[in-house]
């Protein structure tokens, strides 16, 4: 595990840490929790599997984006997020994957996570 102090967030690199995370946020099994590759946890903290993946900055900006997400709605869009989650999945009978990106704020995030100056504004 490594931890990097960064502007406005803690970013800490470990691939345990990301497999319980992965588990705790119910992505299913090992098999499909090792696709996992990063986690926000509020107020500031990013964790990622790695850093030596070609896309370890759009990953970051994508976790940075949820972060300014949170603290711009005081983490009311974040319940939101979850009931449109589980109306893809119990009312739509979307799959995991599918019922993820029929998130609002997943999907402003992956149109977002190009752009760095995007974040350049948080905390």
């Amino acid at each position: 595990m490594n931890i990097h102090l960064q502007p406005g967030f803690i970013l800490i690199t470990s691939n345990r840490l990301i497999d319980i995370l992965a588990s705790i946020a119910g992505h299913g099994n090992w098999k499909r929790s090792r696709r996992t590759m990063g986690f926000a946890i509020f107020p500031c903290f990013i964790f990622l599997r790695n850093l030596t993946h070609p896309m370890t900055r759009q990953w970051i900006n994508h976790e940075r984006i949820h972060l300014k997400q949170f603290i711009e709605s005081l983490g009311f869009f974040y319940i939101i997020s979850k009931i449109e989650y589980v109306y893809a999945r119990l009312i739509l009978h979307y799959l995991h994957q599918k019922a993820y990106f029929f998130e609002e704020i997943e999907r402003e995030c992956y149109l977002n996570q190009h752009d760095i100056l995007a974040t350049s504004s948080i905390v």
